[in-house]
């Protein structure tokens, strides 16, 4: 069976419609065929929604209010420049609407769309009951399913505040990876096990946490050979993220951060 390659940052790109005819065209016949494209373009739309259904929502200076109530009293202007207006107006409000989803957009040092990727596959099954493929609460067993499914070491960490629900294999970036689920405080936290030789982009030489879309962020934490990446929202990610360098690297290196 070939593996997609299609890059994450396509995939985007058509979400956003951002392709030239050519390549949308291309895209939607691709996507006629690749199950795994379209579960990606179906979950970066709904996630894509629930960010622009979260946006702040401003009210209207009181200045302009004062001068569009200024321009309908005035009944002498001819009715093809109140026309003009509105047009512009509504042409405004498109215009504010798209950069208001672009800002959204995460501006992250990450290279070749893995932010997006990871919040992405995160989003996806964060509710699916059938989302673990091996079902544990030791990090051993899970690491051990693991063992004949992928070429590198999984080896997933015991955390103070999370509960261990299992594992699954998933592909990234044209490759597999293997992901635990864990929970606390009643939501779904992500934790991808990558092999960091194959990172699509370069690996930090320290732990960090960059922005995702909506209110997610991605913490990046280099292990030996892997690399571990938690997809949280803020404040569970800030909760967690001492506790997987604890387990990487012990209690002192955690405490410094």
């Amino acid at each position: 069976m070939t593996t997609c390659t299609t890059p994450f940052d396509s995939l985007s790109a058509y979400v956003d419609a951002e392709l030239t005819p050519e390549s949308e065209l291309e895209m939607r016949r691709h996507l006629d065929s690749c199950a795994r494209c379209r579960d990606l373009v179906e979950t970066l739309v709904g996630l894509k929604e629930s960010v622009a259904a979260t946006a702040d929502v401003r009210s209207v200076p009181h200045t302009l209010r004062e001068r569009v109530a200024a321009l309908r009293q005035r009944s002498t202007r001819p009715r093809r420049w109140r026309t003009v207006i509105v047009f512009a107006a509504s042409v405004c409000a498109l215009v504010i609407g798209a950069y208001s989803w672009r800002a959204l957009r995460p501006r992250a040092t990450l290279e070749g769309g893995v932010i997006e990727a990871l919040v992405a596959d995160h989003v996806h099954f964060r509710q699916a009951l059938d989302a673990p493929q091996v079902r544990s609460d030791d990090p051993a067993e899970v690491g051990e399913w693991f063992a004949d499914k992928l070429p590198f070491r999984v080896a997933l960490p015991r955390l103070r505040n999370a509960s261990l629900l299992g594992g699954r294999l998933c592909s990234l970036w044209g490759q597999k990876v293997a992901v635990g689920f864990y929970e606390t405080q009643g939501e779904r936290v992500s934790l991808f096990v990558a092999d960091a030789s194959r990172f699509p982009s370069p690996v930090p030489d320290a732990a960090r946490c960059e922005e995702g879309l909506g209110n997610y962020r991605v913490c990046i934490v280099p292990a030996g050979d892997a690399l571990l990446l938690m997809v949280a929202d803020s404040a569970r990610a800030s909760l967690l993220l001492p506790d997987v360098q604890a387990a990487v690297f012990g209690d002192d290196t955690a405490r410094r951060n």
